[in-house]
C-alpha cells in the first residue's frame, strides 16, 4: 500500500472562535490508512494569531499535526497560495481547502480521499451544510440547508475552495503549477478563476462528493439584506473580473450590457409590484427577492464599470 502526505490548508482572519471549533473538529477527524496528514493554518492579519489557539493545537496529541503561519499581505489568494507552494515544495500528494468559520464531519477527510481515488478525478468537491444563527423569514428562500445542490457527478462551473480537494498535479512545478489570481485579493473570485482556467487549459476533471461534508456557521450578521445585496453584487462584479481579464474591458461592458439592462427594467418592475403586493406578505416578500436579486446585480455592473470592484473581504463576520 502506497504512503500519501496530505495537506490541508486553512486561511483565517479576525474568527478565533470559529477557527478553534474548526480545528478541534479536525484534530477529531479519522484519517486513511498509511498517510502523513498536516493542517497548515495561515493567518492572513498583521495582527498576529492568538497565542492560547497556537499553544492548544501546537501540543495536542492527535495523528494530525496542525502547523501556523502568516500572510501580512490582506489578500485571500495571496494567503491560498501559500499554501500551494508548501504543498508543491514538500511533495504533498492531496491538499485540501476548507474555511475558518466550518467544522468537518468525522469521516470528510476518509470519504473525500475515497472519492478521489474511485474517480481518479483532478479535484473532488465536498458538500457543506449550513447552519444558521438566525433565519428572517422574508429571506428564507435564500437561506439554503445546503450550498450545492448537485447530487453526484461531475461540475463543469463553480467549484469553491469552502470544501475542496486538489491533486498535486494540479499545483506541482511538475504539474500544471496553478496559482490563485492575486489580483482578485479582496473581491472573491480567485477559486473560480483557478478551475475554469484549469478547465480550459487543462481539460481537469472535477466531481462532486456528496458524502465529504463539512458543516458551515452561519452567524446572523450575513441573513440581513443588506449582506445578501452586497453578495449578490460582487458575484456579479465577479463575473465582469473574470470576462474582462479574457476578452477586455470595452468587450465586456457590452457584452453584460444587455443583462444589466435587462436588470434595471425588472428592477422598475418589482419596484411597483413589491408595494402593489403589500396587502399580500407572502407576494410581496416574492417580489422584493426579485428586486434585491435584479438590482444588486445592476450594481455590480455598474461598479465593475466604474472601476469600484466590490471588495467584500475587506472586513469579516462572525467572531
Amino acid at each position: 500500500m502506497s504512503h500519501h502526505k496530505i495537506l490541508i490548508g486553512l486561511c483565517t482572519y479576525r474568527r478565533p472562535q470559529m477557527l478553534r471549533e474548526c480545528l478541534r473538529s479536525l484534530a477529531k477527524l479519522k484519517l486513511p490508512n498509511n498517510s502523513e496528514t498536516c493542517c497548515y493554518i495561515i493567518n492572513n492579519d498583521t495582527t498576529p494569531l492568538s497565542g492560547a489557539i497556537i499553544k492548544e493545537f501546537s501540543e495536542i496529541e492527535t495523528p494530525i499535526s496542525f502547523l501556523f503561519s502568516e500572510c501580512l499581505e490582506r489578500g485571500i489568494p495571496q494567503a491560498r497560495n501559500i499554501i500551494l507552494e508548501k504543498a508543491d515544495a514538500e511533495s504533498y500528494d492531496y491538499c485540501l481547502f476548507l474555511d475558518d468559520d466550518e467544522f468537518a464531519d468525522e469521516d470528510w477527510l476518509v470519504q473525500i480521499l475515497n472519492c478521489q481515488k474511485e474517480t481518479s478525478s483532478h479535484a473532488i468537491q465536498g458538500q457543506v451544510k449550513n447552519h444558521y444563527e438566525n433565519r428572517p423569514w422574508l429571506l428564507a428562500p435564500l437561506l439554503k440547508e445546503t450550498k450545492f445542490d448537485v447530487q453526484g457527478g461531475h461540475l463543469h462551473k463553480f467549484v469553491s475552495t469552502c470544501n475542496v480537494l486538489l491533486t498535486r498535479q494540479l499545483y506541482a512545478s511538475d504539474g500544471f503549477q496553478l496559482r490563485f489570481d492575486q489580483k482578485l485579493a479582496l473581491t472573491g473570485g480567485s477559486d473560480k478563476e483557478l478551475f475554469l482556467k484549469a478547465q480550459e487549459l487543462h481539460n481537469i476533471k472535477i466531481t462532486f462528493c456528496a458524502n465529504a461534508v463539512v458543516n458551515e456557521t452561519i452567524p446572523a450578521s450575513r441573513t440581513t439584506i443588506q449582506w445578501h445585496f452586497i453578495r449578490l453584487a460582487r458575484i456579479e462584479s465577479n463575473r465582469f473580473i473574470l470576462k474582462q481579464q479574457r476578452n477586455g474591458k470595452l468587450h465586456t461592458i457590452l457584452y453584460m450590457l444587455p443583462t444589466a439592462l435587462l436588470n434595471l427594467i425588472k428592477s422598475l418592475v418589482y419596484s411597483i409590484t413589491t408595494i402593489l403586493f403589500l396587502v399580500v406578505p407572502k407576494q410581496s416578500a416574492r417580489q422584493f427577492l426579485k428586486l434585491l436579486k435584479s438590482s444588486a446585480k445592476l450594481w455590480g455592473y455598474l461598479s465593475s464599470i466604474t472601476g469600484f470592484h466590490i471588495n467584500a473581504y475587506k472586513t469579516t463576520t462572525g467572531s
